[in-house]
């Protein structure tokens, strides 16, 4: 199987036969086949990393033995055609990190949030929220996007990122004032919706989320939960 590809345990058929326990590195046995015979194998490989390129080629060896008509035997190695697939691997690799686990009120509180395409398509019309903006204890201060700042950014409805190309980030800092005290906890996590393109043209929408920091608030005693 090429780099990236797992064979699928008991997924092999041989004319539509299961074949538990098959083995593709050792070698799979084959009945005999006779002139005009055909015969068929299936299985399935699953996807663990996107070639470099964008493209799967697989290629079949057959070890074999055919006998001659005056009865003499001759072992032959043949190779089928190779096949190519397009993988297609839109990836989007969000981390946040905030600057501060535990704050108190009037503290200022920073988030900064990495958005990296590790895939190996362009990611278009990216929109980053931040649920937690909702939150009526803390104030949003400034948003900046590389290090440009956001006039009116609105963490609900979103901050436009446009597009990310593979191997490239986007890094976005949004600052808050804690105003009180009425959670434990402020529970912080970003969501990011964004869409690709296939080679025809067709486009699919997905979203990923970050991982999610708790943000202790030292003020809180509890009363007001």
């Amino acid at each position: 199987m090429p780099h990236g590809l797992i064979y699928v345990p008991n997924s092999l058929t041989i004319q539509e036969k299961a074949q538990p326990g098959a083995n593709l590195a050792a070698g799979i046995t084959l009945p005999d086949i006779a002139p005009g015979e055909t015969l068929t194998l299936t299985l399935q490989a699953q996807i663990r990393e996107a070639p470099a390129d964008g493209t799967f080629s697989n290629q079949a060896t057959i070890e074999y033995t055919s006998r001659r008509s005056g009865g003499e035997t001759i072992q032959e190695i043949s190779q089928t055609n190779t096949v190519g697939v397009t993988v297609i691997a839109a990836i989007p690799k969000l981390t946040l990190s905030s600057s501060a686990l535990r704050v108190g009120q009037e503290d200022t509180l920073s988030f900064t949030v990495h958005v990296e395409n590790i895939g190996n398509t362009p990611l278009e019309e990216l929109l980053l929220t931040a649920p937690f903006a909702a939150e009526d204890f803390i104030l949003l201060r400034t948003v900046t996007v590389n290090s440009v700042p956001l006039p009116h950014p609105n963490l609900l409805q979103g901050i436009p990122l446009g597009r990310l190309d593979p191997n490239h980030k986007a890094v976005i800092v949004f600052s808050f004032d804690i105003e009180s005290a009425l959670r434990a906890y402020l529970i912080a996590q970003v969501i990011l919706r964004y869409q690709f393109r296939y080679p025809d043209g067709s486009v699919e929408k997905q979203s990923a989320s970050s991982n999610t920091i708790f943000v202790e608030m030292a003020d809180f005693d509890g009363s007001l939960e």
